[in-house]
């Protein structure tokens, strides 16, 4: 039988497109890319800048005058950010809030500006007075507080305590309402004008939406609760905090914003202002600080053994969008001949970004009366720990080095440093400085 040959077929030969490298695929120019984008996507809403173009303002600060707490939080809290202090009822929040405006007011004086959003109380301004904050009192105030005189038996009011009572430092805004939507609506607003130093927000657990507001306590009002209201606020806030485009010549703004074509745009100033024309306009960094106080709870789901005892709710975006979180804890009390006069309070920074990191700790006393934090311990206590201050012996007693070194300043026995670190400002400031210093902290400003 004759045997059938099978036909082998061939395999088909590849002929597609070879191995190519992808490094030799030519690219669009990144930096044409960035003028194109801009022109499409122009105006105020979008922010794109070359890397050393953007100027940030991470080295201003807004300190409390609290040394060891001010040096932990890189300087103090950042400018142009969103910080919170958290803590339990009682432990010093409101506290330690009037001490950061204080601190500004001695910085800038009459160009300070500050503002405090009351979403639960109102502010108590004659507290804020006891511990540094210039406020003004208003004649209900005043004439309250001669009332108060009288009952106790205490002289008149004079001229000159009724026109200390009426004086301020700056601008202090007081912002109040029931729903929160509309007061925190202002709130951004005010950041955008980039004018103030610090706005406070007392506390972010009061949220009060305009539907609650008129809502009877058995209703259940499911229309935006509070951590809506925070999610939303934090997205106006950011685009707030963002750099505005303004005339690098009169620095008005809004600027005009014109496209020809592609990549082809410029900024153009109000011809009723200057007329100004070009591609690059002043990017102005907004330099607000927000500081936001917020109660904690008791973990009840706690889990494990290195699990906090406590938490802090709220909206998942204004838990990521802060820059500082500072936890107040309530320490031991201080006793004087077995009367409580003070008390320590313990703090801790849970959160640290812009220069600093969480985990950071300290204390620092209050006392009821004169009600008051010992900012001048604090002081010392972190000079003596540095060898900023030093002490020369029996003789020569504590001393500490000029600026530059050149000169020895004696001090005097414990008790006469303290008493001049906190009568002297001239030492008082001169520790501060050379604080910062040995801190590493040189590149910071205040102002």
């Amino acid at each position: 039988m004759q045997k059938t040959s099978k036909v082998q077929s061939k395999k088909p030969i590849y002929t597609g497109p070879q191995y190519v490298d992808p490094n030799s695929i030519p690219r669009a120019d990144a930096n044409e890319l960035l003028d194109i984008l801009q022109a499409t996507l122009g105006g105020d809403g979008v922010i794109l800048q070359q890397g050393a173009e953007v100027e940030g303002r991470l080295d201003l600060r807004r300190p409390s005058g609290i040394t060891q707490l001010d040096i932990a939080c890189g300087g103090g809290l950042p400018a142009g950010g969103l910080s919170q202090i958290d803590g339990s009822d009682g432990v010093g929040k409101n506290l330690l809030m009037n001490y950061y405006f204080a601190k500004q007011q001695s910085i800038h004086g009459d160009a300070t500006n500050l503002a405090m959003v009351c979403l639960e109380s109102g502010y108590d301004k004659l507290f804020g007075r006891a511990v540094g904050v210039r406020v003004a009192l208003s004649p209900y105030e005043i004439e309250a507080e001669g009332r108060r005189r009288r009952m106790k038996g205490e002289p008149e009011l004079t001229t000159e305590e009724v026109a200390e009572l009426q004086s301020q430092v700056g601008n202090f805004h007081i912002f109040r309402g029931a729903a929160s939507e509309k007061i925190l609506e202002a709130v951004v607003h005010c950041v955008a004008s980039n004018s103030y130093q610090i706005i406070g927000i007392d506390s972010w657990d009061a949220m009060l939406t305009a539907a609650e507001e008129g809502k009877e306590l058995e209703d259940n009002a499911k229309v935006a609760d509070a951590s809506g209201i925070q999610t939303r606020w934090m997205r106006k806030v950011f685009g707030a905090l963002s750099p505005q485009k303004i005339c690098p010549d009169c620095f008005s703004r809004p600027l005009t914003f014109k496209q020809y074509g592609k990549g082809n745009f410029d900024y153009l100033c109000p011809e009723n202002k200057c007329g100004w024309k070009g591609k690059k306009p002043y990017m102005w960094e907004n330099e607000t600080t927000l500081i936001g106080i917020r109660q904690i709870r008791a973990n009840l789901n706690k889990m494990g053994m290195h699990a906090r005892d406590y938490k802090v709710g709220g909206a998942y975006a204004l838990r990521h969008g802060k820059m500082i979180d500072i936890a107040l804890r309530r320490g031991k009390p201080i006793e004087l001949k077995d009367i409580n006069i003070g008390k320590e309070i313990n703090w801790e920074l849970t959160k640290g970004k812009a220069g600093t990191h969480e985990g950071l700790k300290g204390a620092y006393e209050y006392y009821y009366a004169p009600p008051g934090i010992d900012v001048s311990s604090d002081l010392v206590n972190y000079c003596t720990a540095n060898d900023i201050i030093q002490y020369g012996g029996p003789k020569v007693g504590f001393f500490v080095n000029s600026m530059n070194g050149s000169e020895q300043i004696k001090l005097g026995t414990k008790e006469e440093m303290q008493r001049r670190v906190e009568e002297d400002k001239d030492i008082e400031h001169l520790l501060r400085v050379l604080s910062f210093r040995e801190a590493g902290l040189g590149r910071v400003r205040f102002k």
